[in-house]
């Protein structure tokens, strides 16, 4: 049975992006055909408002796919906009995942994923 590309949301932030590259093309080298829907430094916009953010970029976005992976670094804990992205994928009843960025394992996570209960899993 072939299934077509999934589309995930990978909540991390932008200061990771480098590592996110890694991720992707480790999904990619297993076969994972994965529509991402992310918001990264080169596709970033110039909106100020945390509001409009949230609510007109981030959320439809979300909205789109069926699995927020949630890309976890000792600084992760500390964003608003990953614990907001969390949050919303747990209402809309998204799978969410957490992915230990490499040598990142056993750093604290955000509070939404510890409330959440989602998947925690290395980078292999």
């Amino acid at each position: 049975m072939t299934t077509g590309p999934r589309n995930v949301f990978v909540s991390h932030i932008h200061k990771d992006d480098a590592g996110l590259s890694g991720f992707k093309d480790l999904l990619a080298k297993n076969g994972m055909d994965v529509r991402d829907y992310s918001i990264t430094s080169d596709k970033e916009n110039n909106a100020k408002a945390k509001d409009y953010i949230k609510y007109q970029i981030l959320a439809p976005r979300i909205d789109a796919c069926s699995t927020l992976v949630v890309y976890l670094t000792p600084e992760t804990k500390q964003s608003d906009y990953v614990n907001w992205e969390i949050e919303y994928a747990s209402k809309k009843g998204k799978t969410i995942v957490g992915v230990w960025e490499r040598g990142s394992r056993g750093c604290e996570l955000p509070e939404a994923l510890e409330e959440c209960h989602g998947a925690i899993v290395g980078w292999n």
